[in-house]
């Protein structure tokens, strides 16, 4: 497993992650809504570099 390989997992873990921590009430919708927002951009880019090569 190549390192994009392994990040692409992370950032869709940490996708899932985000979604549920803007669910819960303890925390900020915002924070849940940035670690959505980060990770989707870490598996948007490396979705494309698996793509590309």
């Amino acid at each position: 497993m190549t390192n994009t390989q392994t990040r692409l997992i992370g950032s869709a873990i940490a996708l899932v992650g985000g979604a549920l921590a803007a669910g819960t009430d303890s925390l900020d919708v915002n924070v849940g809504l940035a670690i959505i927002i980060v990770s989707g951009a870490v598996f948007l880019f490396d979705s494309w570099r698996l793509g590309k090569g």
